[in-house]
């Protein structure tokens, strides 16, 4: 295989785990918070708590784990997690108000897990021109497929309760699980005293930074993802379908900013970042 070969094949299947990964870890985020409302009966304060675990499993399996697994390790760990969404989907269909805590528990750590690492993978293309062009790619490919997936749940709603859903997405949760053998992972942190290592990633400057802009998205967006759906039912009483497809607006304007951004990026992000954590504010309290 020449290198241009190489290169599109990395970039197919970059695609393919992508939008496999994305679009079924967003329904999941999307879709737990509506079944434990209507189908499990949950309070909106249970309904809050149990996103909010997801999001810490998710948090610790992405600073704590994965950061200091050896190459060899972070491939098992990523195979493994990939391979344990897919009956993770079925769990969810069966459960009940007990194990769906587990279920959400074991969500956050397989994505914390399968997300960062996908990020690896596409700046890995070798040159930094191909691997800008992948990660530019990755970035579509993962705006994408927010918008693939909430017009497909969309669709399934009219027929289908939620519920259902997760086994409708089985499908699309196999490619991740069948392209993830293909990867390879570079060796992260090297240190005899793991201790000390731990504290320089933790005091790293450029981390911290990272965590508190991460933040200023991730809070917002688990509360859209968590109660958005359920707002637009309870406010204006809709079917469940037309209370969905109020998430496709919502990713379609976001792919549509990032796509605006990848033809015309900023020089400088602070007026911008500072621009979207303005106007999210606003749009939350209206």
């Amino acid at each position: 295989m020449n290198r241009t070969q190489s290169s599109i094949y990395l970039i197919i299947i970059v695609i393919l785990a992508t939008v496999s990964a994305r679009s079924v870890n967003n329904m999941i985020s999307t879709t737990v918070p509506l079944v434990s409302k209507y189908q499990l009966l949950f309070t909106n304060s249970e309904v809050g708590a149990l996103s909010a675990l997801g999001f810490v499993a998710t948090f610790i399996s992405t600073s704590v784990i994965n950061p200091f697994l050896s190459s060899i390790r972070r491939k098992k760990f990523f195979i493994t997690a990939s391979g344990i969404s897919i009956p993770l989907l079925i769990a969810f269909y069966l459960s009940n108000s007990i194990t769906i805590w587990i279920n959400a528990i074991i969500f956050g750590i397989i994505y914390g897990i399968i997300l960062p690492n996908l990020i690896t993978i596409a700046s890995m293309a070798g040159d930094r021109r191909s691997s800008e062009r992948l990660l530019n790619i990755y970035s579509m490919s993962l705006s994408l497929s927010l918008v693939i997936g909430p017009v497909i749940e969309t669709f399934l709603l009219t027929r289908f309760t939620y519920k259902d859903i997760f086994l409708l997405f089985v499908p699309l949760a196999l490619p991740l699980f069948l392209v993830s053998w293909k990867f390879n992972f570079p060796e992260s942190i090297k240190s005899d005293n793991k201790s000390s290592a731990f504290k320089s990633v933790i005091k790293n400057e450029g981390l911290i930074s990272a965590i508190l802009a991460i933040t200023t998205y991730n809070v917002p967006f688990g509360i859209i993802t968590t109660f958005f759906a359920i707002y637009a039912k309870e406010v204006f009483n809709v079917p469940r379908a037309e209370a969905y497809s109020i998430f496709i607006p919502f990713y379609l304007v976001s792919f549509s900013t990032r796509l605006l951004m990848s033809i015309r990026p900023f020089d400088f992000l602070k007026k911008p970042l500072a621009f979207s954590i303005l106007l999210t504010a606003i749009g939350l309290s209206i």
